[in-house]
């Protein structure tokens, strides 16, 4: 029926039955043959626009239109229709926008817009050709770009560096101690070595609030990673053993070297793009320099790489040196200065006459030459200035730099500022500071006479303290009472005792003060004071002023060692051990005293593992810290083991040890340690009878620690 209505040349208009209707009806365009006057075959058939509805096909026209009618109708959506012409919308009722109403003539008769231009074999509207450049999915091979991908570890190194970027990542100071452990265990060779150095470098120069970390976790693994064997030279002779300092001193060498070439690059950079390049360049070499200031405060650098840097630097006449000098002697990290430290040392060259207070008074001149006579911003001026008010005030800074800081820390600090917490740890109040205490003591004030505590003592046996009090505190009888008579005022923090304090402090005025008792209460102030402060130095001077007897003296490791086992966390841990090496170092203590304080935990192990669980793991870092820094070594070990009682403490103190070291130096290192010291290896891991009859035989124990291959005796 469609196709003979549409072979009717009166039909021009919308027929009545398709009004209303929801359908769209869609039109091809196609050019139409010649029209003759009196119309016929050869006439336009189209419905006033030269387009046939849609599913109708011209008779005899089939076959010459091979590609048919493949046209796709999602095309002709009346939204995108409009949206592709630019036209307003038509009027509602599902209508196409070609379908406006009747009326008109011409081809505009069923729209107010014409449709948009066809694409494609015979007036087909394409909305979407996947020939079209445009349309088409390119590929980054394609436009030379190189594709993303996931980054995917092709060696073992690679994913031990992923790892250890990710621990790195992490470093907080309160996460500070159990990373370091994880990052000591990945290092294992000296490629890994290496790659790790440079990347500690990487992150220390790019962030500069956790520099000081980065510093401190320099000196933690110069201390603790092994030397690993480098590669030999092309004579065949071998190279050097590869350690982390070495390897860390000669990055910052060149990295500081380099500069002046980074520097001189920057006049082959487009005018665009130079700005940023100077900034990121001077940011570089700043974090550089920070980083080599902080190593020679935490000691692993040498104080002559300081002078020749800042040598180097001062004879530039760069403003950006002039910075970093300023920069470098202002560093202060753990209440220690540069400046001051660079005073207390001596020259910068080997043989040199020159003090260190006079190779600074020279650096001082040159700055203040350079300020007279160099063509210097009113910024770098104003940091030479306060930089001279620093050495002015003896390298005290006024205001503290902001570094990250642990949760404790930063509660201390808060506790500080509002005046309402209680010290933390057995920390000596700050002033200002209202304690408990004196809440209690508004609360509930001394009770009327009685002895300090505000209680009386009753009876013949306490009646000759008693004469002392007011004698309105006197009963019949003889007997006095707590609550009648004039009570006492009680006494003023930090004041002088009132009569109710008087026997307390009488009794502290009595003690003798090179006593047993008096000095043991000097040094647990000293330890406590120090584990707050961290100053060594001051530690070991109040440890020589007590003018203990050498009898004693070994108390003073004992009290260390037993402050280690009790619950000391990993920062005050290092603290402690360091303070007991020192005294051997020193010269506060000797060995045999130093032995002597040890051993007195080491012989109560058996006993000391029922409260203290982790106490031969403990007692075994110590240790091996000890044999690290050289105040010990391993010929001692079979001395301290000598009174252990147990078969089982003593071999859970020496695998302690040992698996240590095998974690820190490796097995090479430990086989040759035992056998150095001719450690009779088989005696110290027996068993006795009383042990578990399940534990592990001595050549199984030492295969559990993967040094099966240590001789049980030499």
């Amino acid at each position: 029926m469609l196709l003979q209505f549409a072979e009717q040349p009166h039909c021009r208009t919308l027929p009545k039955e398709l009004e209303g209707s929801s359908l769209d009806i869609v039109v091809q365009h196609r050019p139409a043959p010649a029209r003759s006057p009196q119309g016929g075959p050869g006439m336009n058939q189209d419905w006033t626009s030269g387009r046939p509805p849609p599913m109708m096909a011209q008779p005899g026209q089939h076959q010459a239109n091979p590609q048919g009618d493949s046209r796709d109708w999602r095309a002709r959506d009346p939204a995108v229709l409009q949206a592709l012409s630019g036209a307003p919308r038509g009027p509602p009722g599902g209508m196409h926008p070609g379908m406006g109403g009747r009326g008109g003539g011409g081809n505009d008769r069923w729209g107010k817009a014409p449709l948009p231009p066809q694409a494609g074999a015979g007036g087909v509207l394409q909305m979407f050709d996947p020939n079209d450049p445009v349309n088409k999915l390119q590929k980054a091979e394609e436009l030379g770009r190189k594709a993303w991908a996931p980054n995917v570890a092709g060696s073992d190194t690679d994913k031990v560096m992923r790892q250890i970027r990710g621990v790195l990542n992490k470093l907080t100071p309160e996460k500070f101690d159990r990373l370091f452990e994880q990052l000591l265990e990945k290092i294992t060779s000296a490629d890994i070595l290496k790659k790790s150095i440079t990347t500690i470098f990487e992150k220390a120069v790019a962030e500069p609030t956790f520099c000081f970390l980065y510093a401190e976790l320099c000196l933690r693994l110069s201390k603790e990673v092994p030397e690993f064997p480098s590669a030999p030279a092309e004579d065949g002779t071998p190279g050097k053993p590869m350690a982390f300092r070495r390897v860390l001193l000669n990055t910052c060498q060149e990295e500081f070297e380099g500069a002046n070439g980074q520097y001189e690059a920057l006049a082959e950079v487009e005018e665009s793009a130079r700005e940023k390049a100077a900034t990121a360049v001077k940011r570089r070499m700043l974090g550089n320099v920070r980083l080599i200031g902080l190593l020679f405060v935490k000691g692993v650098l040498n104080h002559k790489i300081i002078h020749v840097c800042l040598n180097m630097m001062l004879s530039q006449e760069k403003e950006d040196y002039i910075e970093a000098v300023c920069e470098m002697l202002s560093l202060n990290s753990g209440n220690r200065s540069l400046g001051r430290l660079l005073e207390e040392v001596g020259g910068g060259k080997a043989g040199a006459k020159s003090t260190g207070k006079e190779l600074t008074k020279g650096y001082f001149s040159r700055l203040q030459q350079l300020m007279k006579t160099g063509n210097l911003s009113s910024r770098v001026r104003f940091m030479i200035r306060e930089l001279e008010d620093l050495k002015k005030a003896r390298w005290h800074p006024r205001k503290q730099k902001q570094e990250a800081k642990t949760i404790d820390e930063i509660h201390a600090e808060a506790a500080a500022q509002l005046g309402v917490a209680m010290p933390h740890r057995g920390l000596k109040p700050l002033p200002g500071m209202r304690t408990k205490a004196d809440e209690d003591r508004a609360l509930l004030p001394g009770f009327r006479g009685g002895q300090a505590d505000g209680w009386a003592v009753v009876g013949k046996k306490g009646q000759g303290q008693q004469q002392q009090h007011h004698q309105s505190n006197m009963l019949e009888g003889g007997k006095f009472s707590a609550l009648v008579g004039q009570a006492p005022a009680p006494a003023a923090r930090g004041g002088a005792p009132g009569p109710a304090d008087s026997g307390a402090a009488d009794k502290e005025e009595k003690l003798d003060p090179k006593s047993p008792e008096a000095m043991t209460k000097k040094i647990k102030n000293t330890l406590d004071e120090y584990v707050s402060v961290g100053d060594a130095a001051e530690a070991l001077m109040c440890i020589k002023e007590l003018g203990a007897p050498n009898s004693f003296l070994p108390k003073v490791v004992e009290m260390i060692v037993e402050k280690i086992l009790d619950n000391a966390k990993p920062r005050e841990k290092e603290l402690l051990t360091k303070l007991a090496l020192a005294t051997v170092q020193r010269g506060a203590l000797t060995l045999d005293m130093f032995l002597e304080g040890y051993k007195t935990h080491s012989d109560q192990l058996e006993d000391s593992m029922l409260d203290i669980p982790l106490a031969p793991t403990l007692l075994g870092d110590f240790f091996c810290t000890s044999v690290s820094d050289k105040v010990l070594d391993f010929s001692h070990l079979a001395g301290i083991c000598e009174k252990i009682e147990g078969g089982e403490p003593r071999r859970a103190l020496v695998g302690a040890i040992l698996k240590r070291f095998r974690s820190l130096k490796g097995e090479v290192y430990v086989t040759e340690a035992c056998k150095g010291a001719k450690l009779p290896l088989g005696e110290l891991l027996k068993l006795d009878d009383l042990d578990p009859p399940d534990l592990p035989t001595t050549e199984d124990f030492l295969k559990e620690l993967n040094l099966g291959s240590l001789p049980l005796a030499y």
